[in-house]
């Protein structure tokens, strides 16, 4: 079981916003300033004035799978898209370890401060979002110079890492092509490199906005 740190139709809505965006074709790209914008603002003023009913709301959820854990309705439970801050507030209650964060983790979006807490936390971490950097020239060199996909690469660049991976595929070459990664490395001149593209930016799901005074380091595309 996984959870979410959302607690309220606008949190819901802010943090999910900028991944629909670029994920569904029929939303016109010329609203998303002033829509995700709105959105980012009225959530940021909502955390404000219910820290303590969201803190609460968020504890209750995580309470409710440790309770579905101990009554054997599943083997692990983790969390989705939570910023440090939120995992630092499960230390403070939980009986349970959180085992897995579900986080967007590609070269573009490194989110390096969630990468070094799960490390000392040994949290294991399930990455997703490579799509968005498939088309980077750097993928593309990368991909051409060693005989595979701009996908493979950046897979690979994720299990290298020590991350799982959740690739989206239906199609069986696709699959096929995923599980290739394993027969494959990356010299460390490539994931340099890679590392290098890393920027402050948030293409899916951006719940830094649900953190009482989140730093403004983190933006959407």
């Amino acid at each position: 079981l996984i959870h979410v740190p959302a607690t309220s139709a606008l949190e819901l809505s802010a943090s999910f916003f900028p991944h629909l965006y670029h994920y569904w074709p029929k939303m016109p790209m010329w609203t998303e300033t002033s829509v995700v914008g709105a959105l980012k603002a009225l959530a940021m003023q909502e955390v404000k004035t219910r820290q303590s009913q969201a803190k609460q709301e968020r504890k209750r959820s995580w309470q409710n799978m440790e309770r579905a854990k101990r009554r054997g309705l599943c083997r692990h439970i983790g969390v989705s898209n939570y910023p440090v801050e939120f995992m630092k507030e499960i230390d403070e209650y939980k009986t349970e370890p959180i085992y897995n964060e579900q986080q967007e983790l590609h070269p573009l979006a490194q989110s390096r401060d969630v990468q070094d807490y799960a490390r000392k936390a040994k949290v294991s971490l399930t990455g997703y979002g490579t799509g968005v950097v498939a088309s980077a020239p750097l993928a593309k060199d990368i991909a051409h110079k060693i005989n595979r996909t701009p996908g493979q690469v950046l897979l690979r660049w994720a299990v290298q890492k020590g991350i799982h991976v959740n690739p989206k595929s239906n199609q069986v070459s696709r699959l096929k092509e995923n599980l290739e990664v394993l027969d494959f490395a990356l010299d460390d001149e490539d994931m340099s490199a890679l590392d290098g593209l890393d920027v402050p930016k948030i293409f899916y799901w951006n719940t830094s906005v649900l953190v009482p005074q989140a730093s403004a380091a983190k933006e959407e595309l």
